[in-house]
């Protein structure tokens, strides 16, 4: 796992720089559009594609972790309860921005979303499995994650020749695989395959936020405009999810691993103490063969010198005394 941690921290430090040096450098104010093409985009991007698909094969877990305890961290109970905090907050104020059928999905879910988050921070901070009484619940995050995805789509369908707005579908999709399978592992359901796949999609999904969230957030705190067509809520909610998941991924390399199964094969050989009892019935078998020889000797003997012969007779009752009654 710790090669894992270092090609994650590897290629967040070398795709970082690229994006925002792309987006501040390349990036036409007027249209939006990179003046080189997105050269220098597509090669973060492939950077960053790279960096994550190594980061999935080397975080892959082959240990079968102990499911019936709980993660407990303190950093991923605080982030979660933050993510979940910035994004009730982002569901309710993305309603101002125009109402809709799918805008009032997106903030109930949201806010159910957000829920789920403060359950599993409390989960996280108390050692409990709530999520795990509560398996409803849990599935909140994922459907909220379908529904942004579903939104993402409607609105990126007049401008799907942005990169940027291609960068954040697919930051969008991983972010969803990933709280899919945690959300599987912290509910009990098929948590086995979860606890496997939670890595595998948790390295990419944290590299592509961090990379998607960070940069538009330094064009925000730059006084310019965020690239791609979402409120700028969502990137701090990414960025926040991105950090809770550092957290809880750290917290999940941790977990004590369940007894590996051993293969018993029976052993029909004796052990010593029933060795030691048929030598001693051996013995005392012998050594009663040997007396009993001796015994016959000894009557032979006898019965050579004073010419006699012995027979077993039955046992007789003793004749009574008349003698007493005959004298009366």
């Amino acid at each position: 796992m710790k090669r894992a941690w270092a090609a994650f921290l590897v290629t967040v430090a070398a795709v970082l720089p690229i994006r925002i040096y792309s987006v501040f450098t390349w990036i036409d104010p007027t249209t939006g559009f990179y003046k080189d093409n997105g050269k220098m985009a597509v090669t973060g991007a492939a950077v960053a594609i790279l960096g994550a698909a190594v980061t999935a094969f080397l975080g892959r877990r082959k240990d079968q972790p102990q499911l019936k305890e709980s993660v407990q961290s303190v950093s991923a109970a605080v982030f979660a309860a933050l993510a979940g905090v910035f994004l009730a907050g982002q569901s309710i104020v993305s309603l101002g921005n125009g109402f809709s059928p799918m805008n009032m999905l997106l903030a109930i879910f949201g806010v159910g979303a957000a829920v789920a988050l403060l359950m599993a921070a409390y989960d996280f901070g108390c050692g409990s499995m709530v999520l795990r009484r509560h398996p409803l619940a849990a599935l909140l995050l994922p459907v909220w994650g379908c529904f942004r995805l579903i939104s993402l789509f409607i609105t990126y369908v007049a401008t799907v020749n942005r990169f940027e707005n291609i960068y954040h579908t697919f930051t969008a999709v991983l972010l969803l695989l990933f709280l899919f399978a945690q959300t599987k592992l912290l509910a009990g359901v098929d948590a086995a395959r979860g606890a496997k796949r939670v890595f595998l999609y948790g390295f990419p999904a944290v590299i592509a936020a961090l990379t998607d969230s960070i940069p538009n957030i330094a064009l925000l705190f730059a006084g310019r405009s965020t690239l791609g067509g979402i409120s700028a809520g969502f990137y701090f909610v990414d960025l926040l999810l991105a950090v809770y998941g550092i957290a809880y991924l750290s917290a999940e390399g941790k977990r004590r691993t369940s007894v590996p199964m051993v293969e018993i094969t029976p052993d029909f050989s004796e052990d010593d103490t029933l060795a030691q009892n048929r030598e001693s019935a051996e013995e005392t078998d012998k050594q009663n063969a040997e007396k009993t020889s001796e015994e016959r000797e000894y009557l032979d003997f006898l019965q050579k010198v004073y010419h006699g012969e012995h027979k077993i007779v039955e046992k007789r009752e003793p004749i009574p005394d008349i003698s007493a009654a005959i004298k009366s």
